[in-house]
């Protein structure tokens, strides 16, 4: 099993290695970060942790408001790019897996966890969520923004997919801007053509996100779930002090 994990996440690094150049030209992929922001409190600075922060486009953001921010991500070509997106704003970065953050963070805790697009790259995601789950202060907040499955691309899911980009072109047209939005599907099309992409495809492993929810929910951490789209999903899991001071005794007796 360890191997194996080794194994993926040596394919995961290199996917991503080769996405890297590709990555910015995707619009959908910074589609979302209004929405996350929304999560960050905007009446202090808080201690926000992205993982899987690719580059760096959300974390930049974040900083610009007045967080101190920290993002890790598989790939070190993903991370050159966020360090020069950084620049001089008040950010670190760590070249780190999900599964390996909480062992490479130890005691420190964050206000606000950001995992976008991140857990259907992994094998075990519940663990990596408890392991996040672990990192929050009292009160803080985990968001993990995802697709709803993956696996095997079934006609279903494709038809889905295809449904999607048919309602963003509709609602382009009733705003008048149809061209533009018609660029930005053909853009998405031409990153999703490569072999970069086709590479990274082959190597996602099978992910549920409401399996996913309902097994949180099973470990009584209450998941609040919002449908962002014909693909996309949003947890949210709040840690409780209760749950904090339970946890800590519990965390080695895991199913």
């Amino acid at each position: 099993m360890i191997d194996r994990k080794s194994d993926h996440l040596e394919q995961v690094a290199a996917d991503f290695d080769r996405l890297a150049p590709l990555y910015d030209q995707l619009p959908s992929a910074r589609s979302h970060d209004e929405l996350l922001m929304s999560f960050a409190p905007l009446n202090r600075s808080a201690k926000v942790l992205e993982v899987g922060c690719g580059t760096g486009a959300l974390l930049a953001k974040l900083a610009q408001k007045g967080h101190v921010v920290k993002g890790c991500d598989i790939s070190s070509a993903m991370l050159s790019r966020a360090g020069l997106r950084l620049g001089e704003l008040n950010g670190i970065l760590l070249n780190c897996p999900a599964e390996q953050i909480n062992e490479r963070l130890g005691e420190e805790r964050f206000d606000v966890i950001i995992a976008e697009r991140v857990l259907h790259h992994c094998l075990e995601p519940k663990e990596v969520v408890l392991d996040l789950y672990h990192l929050l202060t009292p009160g803080g907040i985990l968001l993990i923004l995802d697709l709803l499955s993956t696996g095997p691309r079934s006609i279903r899911q494709r038809g889905l997919h295809t449904l999607a980009r048919i309602s963003f072109l509709l609602k382009a047209s009733l705003t008048g801007d149809f061209r533009e939005q018609l660029g930005i599907i053909d853009r998405e099309r031409e990153v999703m053509s490569s072999e970069a992409w086709r590479q990274h495809l082959r190597h996602e492993p099978s992910f549920n996100l409401r399996r996913l929810r309902n097994e949180l929910g099973a470990k009584n951490l209450s998941p609040s779930y919002r449908a962002l789209s014909p693909r996309f999903g949003l947890v949210i899991l709040r840690r409780e002090e209760l749950w904090s001071s339970r946890s800590e005794k519990s965390r080695g007796r895991r199913d």
